[in-house]
């Protein structure tokens, strides 16, 4: 039998066929003509095949060992090459090539500026994924580091890690809205996009303030990434940003606690985490930040009392639309700058203190659908210039006629309606019964 026959049998016994030379260049010896020939054909190329496996197999291998060491400095330490299998929904894809920065180089060199590097060591954190994509992806840090070592100041790459990990913890790559974050190839303070009011907008406060990060000078001064549909929880690593000066994360879906490593920012003027899903009680930090003038946690699920949110600095104080409970307390009349307090639907109870008197600078003192809330409102608070004045929905009884002297409230809402009005009051602007129907009191 020749070889074309032989191959014509391994053909219809499943055997690959064997790529060889034309047939007319390899001279057949005569006893391999023989059916015990073919045999040995068969073993021999049998053999040889598997030793051309064997031998493919070993070159894998050892290719595979090699780049494993030769990738030493982008593991974690102990060998493993550890990539966050979630960071796709975040960020747009990992690189194919090599890393930019070693992960090693960057972790020592953040570590002495970070609290907690723990979450380092698990690759579902926010922390370890903005710690892989700084090293992996991202073109400015990695202009940033020569030799091992930084050429820019260290608390420009903390505050570019702390809003990468800002990002990572929120879902930024969900986001409904543009803010320039996770740029590349450019700084952190151009991580923003300019808001699009008309010139003759009148904005409300930080409303017309940039999307994203602004910075004064290369240090972040505010962040605005409110109404984005951000959703996670706010990460403690907010604190590292210790310029900030306003904070903005309103109108999104954020859960957990508030980090009290916010409330070390000595230069937070304001933050606006209303109408999200914050749980927990209010941090008793709030009263050591002695710049801030505005706080809205408004219509979250906050839960608890009064009693840590004395700030003498505040201007602003929203928290309408939790289940805080417990009285206002007195000292809350020490908040001498206040001229916005909202603190309608909660639980509070008991009488309002006289000491709200003090708040000379009260323009709108919200109290609505706090039903617990009891007693006559205190004569001393009509000497107060408050334009606006609710207290529908709750338990008070009376707005003594010292309220209704000289020029009324252009806005003066109670219980003063319905068949058996729970609140006696001869100039309000309207009387609802029992919060609602309200109705004009011409």
């Amino acid at each position: 039998m020749d070889l074309v026959a032989v191959n014509e049998r391994q053909d219809q016994q499943g055997v690959p066929e064997l790529h060889h030379e034309p047939i007319a260049a390899i001279p057949i010896a005569e006893e391999y003509r023989s059916p015990r020939g073919v045999c040995s054909i068969f073993r021999n190329r049998q053999v040889g095949f598997l030793f051309v496996l064997l031998v493919i197999f070993c070159m894998s291998l050892a290719a595979g060992l090699s780049v494993l060491f030769l990738s030493e400095d982008s593991n974690t330490g102990n060998g493993e090459t550890l990539i966050p299998s979630s960071i796709s929904d975040t960020v747009s894809s990992f690189p194919t090539a090599a890393p930019t920065v070693s992960l090693n180089t960057l972790r020592d060199l953040l570590r002495d500026s970070i609290e907690d590097v723990a979450p380092w060591d698990n690759t579902t954190t926010p922390q370890y994924k903005a710690l892989f994509w700084l090293a992996n992806e991202d073109e400015w840090t990695s202009a940033m580091i020569e030799d091992g070592h930084l050429t820019i100041p260290i608390q420009v790459m903390v505050e570019r890690y702390a809003l990468v990990v800002l990002f990572m913890a929120l879902s930024g790559g969900g986001w409904i809205e543009d803010t320039g974050m996770l740029n590349t190839t450019a700084s952190s303070c151009d991580w923003f996009v300019e808001s699009n009011y008309d010139d003759d907008y009148e904005c409300f406060e930080y409303a017309c303030e940039p999307t994203g990060v602004k910075c004064d000078g290369q240090y972040a001064s505010g962040v605005s990434v409110g109404g984005v549909l951000a959703f996670g929880e706010i990460p403690t690593e907010v604190g590292l940003l210790s310029s900030l000066e306003y904070f903005l994360l309103d109108f999104n879906y954020i859960y957990g606690t508030i980090p009290t490593e916010v409330f070390r920012l000595s230069k937070l003027e304001a933050l606006y985490l209303g109408v999200n899903e914050l749980t927990g009680s209010i941090p008793s930090e709030v009263g050591l930040v002695a710049n801030l003038q505005t706080l809205d946690l408004g219509f979250n699920l906050i839960t608890g009392t009064l009693d840590n949110v004395v700030n003498p600095s505040l201007q602003s104080l929203s928290l309408d639309g939790n289940k805080l409970q417990g009285t206002i307390p007195i000292d809350f009349g020490t908040m001498t700058m206040l001229d916005f307090l909202t603190l309608g639907w909660n639980n509070l109870s008991g009488p309002l203190p006289s000491s709200l008197a003090h708040l000379q600078n009260l323009k709108v003192l919200l109290l609505s659908n706090n039903t617990e809330l009891t007693g006559p409102v205190p004569t001393t608070l009509s000497s107060l210039d408050l334009s606006e004045l609710y207290l529908d929905g709750t338990g008070l009884t009376n707005v003594g006629e010292a309220f209704c002297t000289g020029e009324t409230f252009p806005v003066l809402i109670a219980d003063c309606g319905g068949n058996a009005p729970k609140t006696q009051c001869s100039c309000c602007w309207r009387c609802c019964d029992n919060g609602l129907d309200c109705a004009s009191n011409e």
